[in-house]
């Protein structure tokens, strides 16, 4: 696969036996829908990622952020603003579900953005993609 921001070949980084693919270039990171369904289930929330799914796509569309392709099936990425981190987040979504890239400071500050008191199991979740948080070795 090919990193959606800078074309660069993705190599894959295991954590805890969770797979995702980083872009050792730009540092971004492309989490395929199985491998945070395999987060999610590793953290005992596995109800919880239809929350998440719900929750990314009700976010607002953020129109002036590049278009990206997804680095699994090619089709042109949603952009949405979560507004929850500071400075807002604007990820790129598949519009097929098949995943969400993060660019290389996006991860950290998803992780920093307060998390309602109504879903407090995701910060079990928040914390294990800490793990994922730190830049590629070298």
């Amino acid at each position: 696969m090919r990193c959606p921001a800078c074309e660069k070949p993705l190599v894959v980084v295991e954590v805890d036996q969770v797979e995702l693919d980083v872009c050792a270039a730009c540092e971004g990171k492309w989490f395929d829908a199985q491998e945070l369904a395999l987060l999610f289930e590793k953290t005992g929330q596995s109800e919880e990622i239809r929350s998440l799914e719900r929750d990314l796509a009700a976010l607002p569309p953020e129109p002036d952020a590049p278009r990206r392709r997804c680095p699994r099936c090619s089709a042109r990425m949603k952009t949405v603003r979560m507004a929850t981190a500071i400075p807002p987040v604007v990820l790129d979504l598949c519009p097929r579900a098949d995943g969400i890239w993060f660019d290389r400071a996006e991860l950290p500050r998803v992780l920093a953005a307060k998390i309602p008191e109504s879903a407090p199991a995701l910060e079990r979740v928040k914390k294990f993609l800490g793990g994922f948080a730190a830049p590629p070795p070298s």
